[in-house]
């Protein structure tokens, strides 16, 4: 009997164990497309899928693909440039599951222009100085296409780089003509005076276009398949939560990111290899991706 009762003991430590929530760390962004992660951090929902999150913001995710090879955390955010360019490098991350698409129903990156400068065409901003979140990041690559597509040589236009967060400043500095953010910083400098909602060139580009999405290494990914299954799992039911609550889901934007967008992101955890392949050609074109990379390899499956 005694056996019996150390043996028991055994297998509820051992169950005890096994039901540990995984820690994991997160890094996301300062932007809108994140929100179902702050969702699920503050209503729970990791908790319920055996998750225990922590979410640390990083100004410029294109340190994501380096932090995630290093294990300083296990999924970060990510744009499609970042993910293409880690490829080429031959770093092993891979997209595991999708966050937000840019959508021409549903604009979310605009050019915001100084009080006193107003565009209306691409010719407008012929000497002028815009200010892009990240130099061969995503929305740098597509304004310039923009440029080209319109017959405006992108020599014509300075362009520089302005983290999300400095572009008010620098706006109302004069130290640019114009920014390119994204939601929820347009409605933040629109709001305060600092500037005017202009052109949403994004979706001349391209209509509807995977704009962030989650990563891991792969070998990180393989190891912890479960893992990964619960955080899209809880990811998804975050975004359910945020359609049929808006008003809470606002309350949490606010909360992180001390202003909310006059609209939710186009949430979606799905991602393609044709997601990747549409970013990848606008990067050859703009000779920012040089050598080859087989985008196959950059979808977790």
């Amino acid at each position: 009997m005694k056996r019996l009762w150390i043996l028991l003991a055994a297998l509820a430590c051992s169950s005890g164990a096994l039901a540990q929530p995984a820690k994991i760390t997160i890094a996301h962004a300062t932007a809108s497309d994140f929100l179902p992660a702050f969702v699920a951090k503050e209503k729970g929902i990791f908790a319920k899928h055996r998750l225990d999150v922590t979410l640390q913001v990083y100004a410029n995710i294109a340190l994501t693909p380096a932090a995630l090879m290093s294990n300083q955390i296990q999924i970060g955010a990510t744009t499609p440039t970042n993910v293409l360019l880690a490829g080429e490098a031959g770093l092993d991350v891979v997209g595991v599951v999708g966050g937000s698409r840019l959508q021409k129903t549903n604009p979310r990156i605009y050019l915001v222009s100084r009080p006193g400068f107003t565009i209306t065409k691409p010719d407008d901003l012929r000497g002028k100085k815009v200010g892009v979140p990240g130099l061969n990041a995503i929305i740098d690559l597509f304004f310039r296409k923009w440029l080209i597509n319109n017959k405006v040589p992108v020599k014509d236009v300075t362009i520089v780089e302005a983290l999300l967060p400095q572009m008010p400043d620098m706006l109302k500095g004069g130290l640019v003509d114009a920014v390119a953010p994204i939601e929820p910083v347009v409605t933040r400098i629109v709001q305060s005076g600092g500037g005017q909602r202009a052109v949403a060139f994004y979706h001349d580009v391209n209509p509807d276009v995977i704009a962030a999405f989650w990563i891991a290494s792969r070998s990180w990914a393989d190891a912890n398949r479960k893992t990964v299954q619960q955080f899209k799992a809880a990811y998804e039911e975050a975004i359910d939560y945020i359609q049929k609550n808006p008003e809470e889901g606002h309350k949490i934007e606010l909360q992180y990111l001390k202003v909310t967008a006059p609209t939710f992101p186009s949430f979606s955890t799905s991602i393609t290899t044709k997601d990747l392949d549409d970013v990848a050609s606008i990067m050859r074109e703009l000779n920012v991706l040089k050598g080859p990379v087989d985008t196959s390899k950059l979808v977790w499956k």
